[in-house]
């Protein structure tokens, strides 16, 4: 049975995943914006048709919070197209970057394009599978494999003084940052 047509259900369900709609969105938008796009992309969720939502409500609904992201920077007045495989919304959110080491961790997250942020944050900091992360991103598995070993070479360049890769020590301050962002 679709959550809508049980109170208790879309409740329990709101519960639990919202938090991790909102802590992507965070990453991204930055508040307060993140807290009315979090609060659109569950609305949207919960208005779908029930036939339309696949086997995983969660990669459907963070596939919704993405194109809110997208939907988003691609309004903003000084964004002309947002490619979100090409651009970071560190660019557009023109976030300074502080000494804090926690906030180094961020604007690493946010060098990355926008698709290989959500790929990281998704198969590594939130441990979803790559066929998880390719349903939330809306591409083939093969692709979101790329975006998440694109994206780790990445961090590891801007987390690391010798680029090289980046290991759990760095991956737990990453997902340490990620979480309470």
């Amino acid at each position: 049975m679709h959550p809508r047509h049980d109170p208790e259900a879309t409740k329990a369900l709101v519960n639990d995943l919202y938090p991790h709609v909102l802590r992507m969105l965070r990453t991204k938008i930055g508040a307060p914006d993140c807290y009315d796009q979090a609060q659109e992309a569950v609305k949207t969720f919960l208005m779908k048709d029930p036939a339309e939502i696949t086997t995983n409500p969660r990669g459907y609904l963070m596939g919704i919070a993405r194109m809110r992201v997208l939907k988003y920077f691609s309004a903003q007045k000084n964004v002309t197209q947002f490619d979100s495989t090409q651009m970071s919304v560190a660019a557009v959110t023109s976030m300074s970057v502080r000494m804090d080491r926690h906030n180094q961790m961020i604007a690493a997250l946010q060098s990355l394009s926008l698709d290989e942020q959500i790929a990281i944050e998704q198969h590594l900091l939130e441990g979803r599978t790559l066929e998880e992360t390719a349903e939330v991103l809306g591409v083939s598995r093969a692709t979101a494999t790329r975006r998440v070993s694109d994206g780790r070479r990445r961090l590891a360049r801007a987390l690391t003084a010798d680029g090289a890769d980046i290991g759990d020590a760095v991956l737990s301050k990453l997902r340490a940052a990620y979480e309470s962002a």
